[in-house]
């Protein structure tokens, strides 16, 4: 989490600060390397939203964090077991009188693209949106079958 720094004191702990950012930064893309937050000089990176997958029994559930977004917005399509979302977080538009001074929400166009499991039934695919929250659900197909293979040791011939 980012400190506050007042503009009326002076920086007194610079290295200890940039060791800190420096060590976060590593520490985040090495236990997460697809991780898209900020870049390595902490840039905002364009609008991309988080997801969650969860697997059931009988199905597997993405969650989209997409808040402020409805389903108009945002187009969900499956090509080749290739699952893609995509749309525009575009900002509110702003009041001429009002003065802005921080924007930190993240805005733009964003694809997100998953490949669905060998098992996914591509044909009942379905998407709700509730509250900002997409919800994708993904039956799984009852007929597929999975096949194990046997692996042997090069001495076991």
């Amino acid at each position: 989490m980012d400190t506050m720094v007042r503009s009326d004191q002076p920086d007194v702990k610079p290295l200890a600060r940039l060791r800190q950012s420096l060590s976060q930064k590593v520490r985040r893309f090495f236990s997460d390397p697809w991780e898209i937050e900020d870049d390595f000089l902490g840039r905002a990176a364009d609008f991309l939203p988080r997801i969650n997958i969860e697997e059931q029994t009988d199905r597997y559930v993405i969650e989209a964090e997409l808040p402020g977004m409805e389903a108009k917005e945002i187009e969900i399509t499956v090509c080749d077991s290739v699952l893609t979302i995509r749309g525009e977080k575009r900002r509110k538009t702003e009041r001429p009188d009002a003065r802005l001074y921080r924007v930190e929400s993240r805005y733009g166009a964003f694809r997100r693209s998953l490949a669905l499991p060998a098992d996914a039934d591509l044909e009942r695919i379905n998407a709700e949106n509730e509250n900002g929250m997409f919800y994708i659900t993904v039956p799984k197909n009852p007929n597929t079958s999975r096949l194990h293979i046997r692996v042997r040791n090069q001495h076991d011939e």
